[in-house]
Parts: C-alpha cells; structure tokens; sequence
C-alpha cells in the first residue's frame, strides 16, 4: 500500500494580500511565497511605497488570515478603512 503524501506548510513560509485589489498592480487574495517580514522585496513597488502607511497589515500569515478577512471587508473596522485609504494612495501614484 502507497503512503498518502500530505502537504506540510510552515506557518511562517507565505503571506496573503488581504488588502483591496488595484488593477494592474495587485489583486485581493495574492499569495507570496515569503514570511510576511520579507514581503515587502516582493511586493509590487506601489504596494512597497506604501508599506510604512500601513500597507504592512494588509499582509497577513496564515494563521491570522480567517480573522483578517472578516475585518477587512466589514465596513467601519480598521483594517477596512485603511484598505481604503491606500487603494486611494495607490490610485493617485
């Protein structure tokens, strides 16, 4: 009998935009196959100027994630305002 092989992830080994998408730039849901504190060499330079605005919370591990996207799309919380704010930043640059 064959062993099933079972994928292992490592909590700390990718990271997922959670932010708004921007087109042509980044899309909601994007996966990057980095630890969340090297993201930012591998974001897409617009994302990567914003970083120090907030553009870091947006990125999230795994282990944060199902939480994370509830507060991002429910209007009013913080992380849905700041998907906002730097959708608009994004725009403009």
């Amino acid at each position: 009998m064959a062993k099933k092989k079972t994928a292992k992830t490592d909590a700390a080994t990718w990271c997922v935009w959670i932010g708004p998408g921007i087109r042509g730039v980044i899309q909601y849901g994007q996966v990057f196959p980095v630890p969340r504190e090297d993201a930012k060499g591998v974001l897409p330079e617009k994302i990567a100027a914003l970083w120090d605005e907030g553009a870091n919370a947006l990125l999230v591990g795994p282990d944060e994630l199902p939480a994370a996207r509830i507060a991002a799309k429910t209007e009013g919380s913080a992380l849905w305002k700041l998907a906002r704010k730097l959708a608009e930043k994004a725009a403009r640059k």
